[in-house]
């Protein structure tokens, strides 16, 4: 019954929408892993920042992911819904 879930386990970041079983649409957001510093000298900072929908009905709830690196934040994907 969980209709946007977070998380960070796999090293490939995206946005994915479905619809659960009840035919409503679901939002899976995975930030991949947050590695600082790895042998390769590269690094992987991504996260996601959740904004609430209003008591507005036409609001919805943003979920955006973005990568950080070179002090540069870079929006990745993004998606909406309406809870």
């Amino acid at each position: 019954n969980k209709r946007i879930v977070i998380f960070g386990h796999s090293h490939s970041a995206k946005i994915r929408s479905n619809l659960n079983y009840n035919q409503q649409k679901t939002i899976y957001a995975n930030t991949g892993t947050w590695i600082d510093h790895n042998l390769n000298s590269q690094s992987m900072m991504n996260f996601i920042v959740i904004t609430p929908q209003t008591i507005n009905y036409a609001s919805q709830t943003h979920v955006d992911l973005y990568n950080y690196e070179n002090k540069v934040v870079t929006l990745m994907a993004k998606d909406s819904i309406r809870l």
